[in-house]
C-alpha cells in the first residue's frame, strides 16, 4: 500500500502548524488516488493512497492554487511556503527503530535516525574554537564512533541520568574534577598533525566550530536545572560533562547495559549472523564456503558473511583488552563455563585480579531477600543469576555503580518496565516469565527470561526501538556482566577511554581471526545439532 507523507514548511509556530495541517487533512485532494487521511502529527501528515506513487494532478493543481511549493520542484529550498513531500511503498519503509512516519519517535526524537519533531525537542548550537572542536571530533569519531552531534548528546543525558541518582554531596565532588581544558591541550600536544589538520578545516569552514545539539524538552529543563543550581550557562554544563573521565565510563556503562557497545549495536549483530550461521557449512560436509570478499594482494580472502563479526570483535578488544581471549565466544554465542567452574567463575576472577577491596566490599542479598524476589515473579531465578546475587546482590563499592541493577530496586522494576511500556504505547507486552534486572527510567531496561536455562540470554528494551521493541543483546547473563567488568578494568586501570585506530597491520588479524570465527560458528552449529538429537 503506498503511503504519502507531507511534511510543512520549517520556522513555523505550533498554531501556524496545526492551522496548515488541518487544511492539508480536510481539502487536499485524494479522490483520483481513492486515498485517504492515516495520522497527523504536530508537523506532518500521512495519506494513504493506493492508486498512484506520484502525485496526481489534482494535487498538483491544489498546491499551486493554495501557494504552496513542493520541496522537489521548488527552486528556493525551506521557503516557508515549501511542503517536503515524500512516498513510500509501505509500511515496511519507516524507520527499523521508531517507524517514522507511522509512529512517532520518544521524546520526539529517534537519536538512531536523528528524526525529530521539532515541537517536543529543543535544537541549540554552542559555538567552540578550532582547537576545542578538534579535539570534540577526534573523540566522538574515534572512540565513540559517531559525529559530534550525537557524542555531545549522549554525554549530556549520561551526566543528567548520573546526577539525578547521586545525593547533592556526591554530585558537588562529581563536577569538582573539569579536564576539558587540559584534555583539549594534551590533544593538540600529543597529535599534532591530526589536530593540525582539524583545526584548519574548522578555520576554513568556519560552521564547523558550530555544534548543534538535540534534546527532549525533558532533557533541557533538567540541564536548565543543573545549571542554575551551579550557576554556571548551558555551555558550562558542557564543559563540565566533556571534562569529567567518569562520565566517559557512565556513558560506556549505560549503553551496554542494552547493548550498544562503543557503538556497535549487539542487537543488530546478534540478530544478523544468528541468520548468517545457519547458512554456514557444518563441519560434517566438505563444501567450502562461497569466498565473497579478496582484500589482501596474495589472494587472502575473508568471507562478507563474518567480516563484520571480525569487525567488531577487533573492535571491541581494541578498546578493552580483558575480552581479547574471550570476544568470539560472546559474540558468537559460545559457554564460557569451564567443567567444574561456576557460571561467574571468570568474572569474579578478573574483578579479584583488578582489587581485593572491590570483593571485600561486595554487599550480598541474603538467601531470604533472593526468595523474596523469586516471589515476587513467582518463578525459580537463573543459577547465574542467583549467583550475582549472593555475590554482589546488594552492590559491588564503584562497580557498576552508575547502573541501578540492585536489590531492593530490582522489586520495583518488574512493574516500572510494564509502566514504561504503557508510557510509550508500545504494542508489545513483556513476556510472563521476564525478569527486568536493569532499568533506566524513561528510557530503556533489560530483562532475561527465567525459563531460558541457568544463564540465560539478556534482552533489552530501549525508547528508540519501537518497530522491534525487545532485542536479543547478550546469549548469557555472564557476556553482559563480562562487558561491564571490562569497561570498569579499562577505565579504572588506564583512564578515559583512547581512540582505537585500524591500519594495514589489522589485515593479518582479519585473517586470523576469521578462521577462529568460523571455528566456533561451526563448533555451535555441532553443538546445536548434537542438542537435537538428544
Amino acid at each position: 500500500m503506498p503511503y504519502l507523507q507531507i511534511t510543512i514548511p520549517s520556522g513555523k509556530s505550533e498554531a501556524e502548524a496545526k492551522a496548515i495541517l488541518t487544511e492539508l487533512r480536510d481539502t487536499f485532494p485524494l479522490r483520483q488516488s481513492q486515498g485517504r487521511s492515516l495520522r497527523m502529527t504536530s508537523y506532518y501528515i500521512v495519506f494513504e493512497q493506493p492508486e498512484h506513487t506520484a502525485l496526481t494532478m489534482e494535487q498538483v493543481l491544489w498546491l499551486e492554487q493554495h501557494g504552496y511549493e513542493d520541496q522537489q520542484r521548488s527552486s528556493i529550498y525551506d521557503n516557508e511556503r515549501t511542503l517536503y513531500i515524500r512516498f513510500l511503498e509501505d509500511q515496511d519503509q519507516g524507520c527499523r527503530n521508531c517507524n517514522h512516519p507511522f509512529d512517532d519517535a520518544p521524546f520526539g526524537y529517534c537519536s538512531q535516525c536523528h528524526t525529530r519533531d521539532p515541537y517536543k525537542t529543543i535544537s541549540f548550537s554552542l559555538q567552540f574554537s578550532p582547537e576545542e572542536h578538534a579535539y570534540i571530533s577526534h573523540v566522538a569519531r574515534q572512540v565513540w564512533h559517531n559525529s559530534e552531534n550525537a557524542y555531545l548528546a549522549r554525554i549530556l543525558r549520561s551526566l543528567i541520568s548520573i546526577l539525578s541518582n547521586q545525593t547533592s554531596e556526591q554530585s558537588t565532588h562529581l563536577l569538582a574534577t573539569d579536564r576539558f581544558n587540559t584534555s583539549v591541550q594534551t590533544f593538540t600536544r600529543d597529535h599534532p598533525k591530526q589536530s593540525a589538520d582539524l583545526q584548519n578545516q574548522s578555520k576554513m569552514e568556519g560552521r564547523l566550530t558550530q555544534i548543534q545539539i538535540i534534546l527532549s524538552h525533558r532533557e533541557y529543563r533538567a540541564m536548565q536545572e543543573l545549571a542554575e543550581q551551579l550557576g554556571v550557562d548551558i555551555h558550562g554544563i558542557v564543559h563540565l560533562s566533556l571534562g569529567i573521565p567518569e562520565i566517559q565510563l557512565a556513558e560506556a556503562s549505560l549503553s551496554a547495559a542494552t547493548g550498544n557497545i562503543f557503538s556497535c549495536e549487539n542487537g543488530f549483530y546478534l540478530k544478523y549472523f544468528e541468520e548468517q550461521a545457519t547458512q554456514i557449512s557444518p563441519p560434517t560436509q566438505t563444501k567450502e564456503p562461497k569466498v565473497v570478499s579478496v582484500y589482501a594482494a596474495d589472494g587472502r580472502a575473508v568471507p562478507m558473511d563474518i567480516f563484520q563479526l571480525i569487525f567488531q570483535c577487533i573492535l571491541i578488544s581494541r578498546h578493552l583488552p580483558l575480552l581479547e581471549g574471550t570476544i568470539i565466544p560472546i559474540l558468537v554465542g559460545l559457554s564460557r563455563t569451564q567443567s567444574g567452574q561456576t557460571h561467574l567463575a571468570w568474572e569474579k576472577e578478573q574483578l579479584s585480579k583488578l582489587n581485593t577491596e572491590t570483593i571485600i566490599r561486595n554487599v550480598p542479598c541474603l538467601p531470604e531477600e533472593i526468595i523474596q524476589l523469586e516471589q515476587v515473579i513467582g518463578a525459580s531465578l537463573p543459577a547465574a543469576y542467583v549467583e550475582f546475587l549472593a555475590w554482589m546482590g546488594h552492590s559491588s563499592s564503584e562497580f557498576m555503580r552508575h547502573l541501578d541493577c540492585f536489590y531492593p530496586s530490582l522489586i520495583h522494576f518488574q512493574q516500572a518496565a510494564h509502566d514504561l511500556l504503557a508510557k510509550d504505547n508500545s504494542l508489545a507486552t513483556l513476556p510472563d516469565d521476564a525478569f527486568v534486572f536493569f532499568f533506566q527510567p524513561e528510557q530503556s531496561f533489560a530483562f532475561f527470561r527465567t525459563s531460558e536455562g541457568d544463564n540465560p540470554p539478556v534482552y533489552a528494551h530501549r525508547q528508540d526501538w519501537r518497530h522491534y521493541p525487545f532485542r536479543q543483546i547478550y546469549y548469557h547473563f555472564s557476556d553482559f556482566l563480562a562487558i561491564q567488568i571490562a569497561l570498569h578494568v579499562e577505565h579504572r586501570c588506564v583512564g578515559p577511554f583512547t581512540p582505537v585506530t585500524i591500519t594495514q597491520e589489522s589485515m593479518d588479524e582479519l585473517f586470523i581471526l576469521g578462521a577462529k570465527i568460523r571455528n566456533a560458528i561451526n563448533q555451535k552449529l555441532a553443538l546445536k545439532a548434537e542438542q537435537g538429537e538428544q
